[in-house]
Parts: structure tokens; sequence; C-alpha cells
């Protein structure tokens, strides 16, 4: 009984201490990529809409300028402030500029990463890499912007109430940018091998309207078509 007792005791230790270091480790990767204030967010529940890439705040790796990771970082990309913002305790706050080389979503976006100066087309514009394949690349631009109603809100310019979000698709291959949408002719246009997508699509049952179909035909093309 003694053995027991003291082995539940260390045990009890040791978890308070992993729980009271994993609490200092976040602390201290929240004030470190993060600006020093955090944002105010009340005026957002005055609008219709989200300006969030996720609906959900998303569990994301971050690697800093000299390769040190942070992992488990709640985090979102807001398309009307154009910045990633991280979330502890309720408080909001900007990755700040230069904190970070990119940015890994963990869990059910695990495919997708966010990064900056990826390609000049896009100048300094974070934009999210949905695929990123060893010769091509499906690239999102999101963005958010507020569209007037005629309605004022007291202490608010007239006519603020609605989000409007915008996605853009783009395929980068050969250090060339293409906009495309989630259209078959359109995405065809830019990869060729006509025939060979065309029957590919067909045997697949694919119609190409959707992004996940999008990123198995790109898979596709890197392992069979791309030269």
């Amino acid at each position: 009984m003694n053995y027991l007792t003291s082995l539940v005791k260390w045990a009890v230790i040791l978890s308070l201490a992993l729980i009271t270091y994993s609490i200092s480790w976040a602390q201290v990767v929240y004030t470190t990529v993060s600006k020093d204030q955090g944002i105010d967010h009340s005026m957002y529940s005055k609008i219709q809409g989200s300006p969030y890439f996720y609906e959900v705040w998303q569990k994301a790796k971050i690697i800093d300028p000299k390769g040190d990771t942070y992992n488990e970082i709640a985090l979102n990309y807001n398309g009307f402030t154009k910045q990633l913002e991280l979330k502890k305790d309720e408080i909001i706050k900007p990755l700040a500029d230069g904190t970070f080389l990119k940015v890994f979503v963990q869990g059910e976006y695990s495919n997708e990463s966010f990064l900056k100066y990826i390609h000049p087309a896009f100048g300094n514009s974070i934009v999210c890499v949905s695929y990123d394949g060893k010769h091509i690349k499906l690239i999102k631009k999101f963005e958010v912007n507020l569209q007037e109603s005629g309605t004022h809100m007291p202490g608010y310019p007239s006519g603020f109430n609605k989000f409007v979000r915008r996605l853009e698709y783009y395929l980068m291959a050969n250090d060339n940018v293409y906009p495309i949408s989630l259209r078959k002719k359109k995405v065809i246009k830019v990869l060729g091998h006509d025939s060979e997508i065309e029957q590919y699509l067909k045997d697949q049952n694919f119609t190409l309207k959707t992004e996940d179909e999008l990123i198995q035909l790109l898979k596709y093309y890197e392992a069979n078509l791309f030269q």
C-alpha cells in the first residue's frame, strides 16, 4: 500500500509539473511571436458574417526565422486585417511580422500552410498553400471587405454591417503563377494534357468543382504528366 501511495504521489507531482511546463511554454510562445497588444474584436459582433478563414480556430505549428518550432498554437487567418492571429484564453493577438517563416496547420486541415513572399505576384500578402507539390502548388488568397448597406450603426461608419469574403485560387509551376477557378476548363487550360486529364476525370467521376478533387488531380498530374 505504501508503494502504491508513493507511486500515485509521484505521478500526481509529475503531471502537475508537465502541466506547469506546458502553460509556461505556451505563454513564452504567445509572447515571443505575437504583438504586445491584443485585438478588440467587439465590433465584429455588429457585423454579419466572419472575417476568418476557418470557421473553427485551428491548431498550428509556427516555424520562426531561426528554425525554432512552436506546436499546438490556436491560430486563424483574418482576411479583413490580412494577418494571422493567435488565440489564448479568449485573447486574440496578431502574429508579429518577421516572427515566422511558415505556419503549418495541424489536424483537419493538415495539408495547408501559410506563408509570405512565396512569389512576387502576391507581394507581401499572406497566402494559403493547399497543395505543396514538388513541381506545382495550389495557392489560395483570402480577402474580406466590409459592405455598406446604408444602415447607420452608432459608433461605427455608416453601413459597415457585412463581411464580404473573396477566395481566389492560383496554380504555381515553373516559377509562374496562373489564376484559376474550380472549373474543369480553367484548370486544363493551365495544365495542358487535355485528353489524359479528361480521361482521368472520367475514370474518377470528378467534375473539379471541389478543392479535394483538384488536389487529387494535381497529385496525378505530378506523378504521371508533369514534364
